[in-house]
């Protein structure tokens, strides 16, 4: 029984570390809408652990949608970048 809310405990903590930095990176880019988007995903996922008690796609979700995100963000500014080089010159 231990090893069961260990294992609960560690999902949690994993998913709402990863969750929190992505939280914090979007909070501190003055991104709102991902921001937003994140802390939903943030509260979903605690709540879903706790209806639910063990499940890998709900100890994944924050990781996956923040991947997501992220890589949405940096293509786009990498995009912005590219298209104002090309402006300067």
């Amino acid at each position: 029984m231990p090893d069961y809310y260990f294992h609960v405990a560690g999902s949690l903590i994993f998913s709402a570390v990863t969750g929190t930095v992505v939280f914090l990176y979007f909070l501190l880019a003055k991104r709102k809408l991902l921001c937003a988007l994140t802390a939903i995903i943030l509260l979903g996922d605690i709540a879903f652990l706790i209806i639910f008690k063990e499940t890998g796609l709900i100890e994944a979700a924050p990781i996956f949608a923040g991947l997501i995100m992220m890589n949405t963000e940096i293509l786009r500014g990498n995009k912005i970048e590219a298209s104002r080089e090309t402006v300067k010159t």
